[in-house]
């Protein structure tokens, strides 16, 4: 039985893997493509603009750690609350997925 829920729950988490591999892909493409004239990519250089100017003053380096932080939860939830171009359908598709990879693996409990 030990076996059966270990395979089950790598089922999922390969189905979580590649979830997130689909979106990260879509998000570095939205990053890399200079002609996307997305917020995203906006954000980004500008907070890394802001932040190399802010270590080239020599600031705390726990301010900058603090601050990568702070910027990076605020990006992940407006990534997941707006999203940019097709974002928020693929986040969609993708959690469709791993919830219905959970469902199976719960449902082959008991049958």
């Amino acid at each position: 039985m030990q076996n059966f829920l270990t395979l089950q729950n790598d089922r999922t988490k390969g189905q979580l893997a590649a979830s997130r591999r689909v979106i990260r892909e879509y998000v570095v493409d939205v990053l890399a493509d200079p002609s996307w004239d997305f917020t995203l990519a906006k954000m980004v250089t500008q907070f890394i603009d802001c932040t190399q100017r802010s270590m080239a003053a020599r600031g705390p380096v726990e301010v900058v750690l603090r601050n990568i932080r702070q910027f990076m939860n605020g990006l992940k939830n407006y990534l997941i609350r707006q999203g940019e171009g097709d974002l928020s359908s693929i986040i969609n598709a993708q959690r469709s997925k791993v919830t219905k990879e959970k469902e199976r693996s719960n449902n082959r409990l008991f049958f």
